[in-house]
């Protein structure tokens, strides 16, 4: 194998590898709570389907193994898989804190903390690495749809308060 080729498979497995622990991690922590404590929450109207949700968690796992490629093999922004990394985390710890500790308050002010590390890496990507930060911007907009979603629960089921 060329040299070129060997120095993009470490990193390719590595966004691979990572992406994978988290998301072992991640439906690990939520438990049984998806099949016993979620069903029981009332919904929001505008609430999308569970497949949808699905959906976008298997679409945020390849954006973020694709920018975490990036940030790896390219080496465009030195620590910038450190701040990639951080926010892959914050969102398997919303995991956590929702399903696993089954705390809509505490998702609800996890979500709204996970926005400033984002913010910083979506602004760091942009003056790096622009394409990324564009392949991020969906993701972004999630997120807002997201914290609409957290807040509407919290509101509509208040003996999780």
């Amino acid at each position: 194998r060329s040299a070129v080729v060997e120095s993009q498979l470490i990193p390719l497995g590595t966004s691979i590898a990572i992406c994978l622990l988290l998301a072992i991690a991640g439906n690990a922590a939520a438990g049984d709570a998806l099949k016993t404590w979620y069903p029981g929450l009332k919904k929001p109207r505008l609430q999308i389907p569970l497949w949808g949700f699905i959906l976008v968690g298997v679409a945020v796992y390849a954006i973020e193994g694709v920018i975490l490629y990036r940030l790896l093999a390219l080496d465009l922004l030195p620590g910038g898989q450190v701040v990639a990394i951080t926010v892959m985390r914050s969102s398997e710890a919303w995991n956590y804190t929702f399903f696993g500790l089954r705390d809509v308050l505490a998702a609800l002010v996890g979500m709204v903390a996970f926005v400033a590390p984002l913010i910083i890496l979506m602004a760091t990507l942009f003056a790096f690495d622009p394409f990324s930060a564009w392949l991020l911007l969906p993701y972004c907009v999630w997120i807002v749809y997201d914290l609409w979603w957290i807040h509407a629960l919290w509101r509509l089921n208040p003996r999780e308060r």
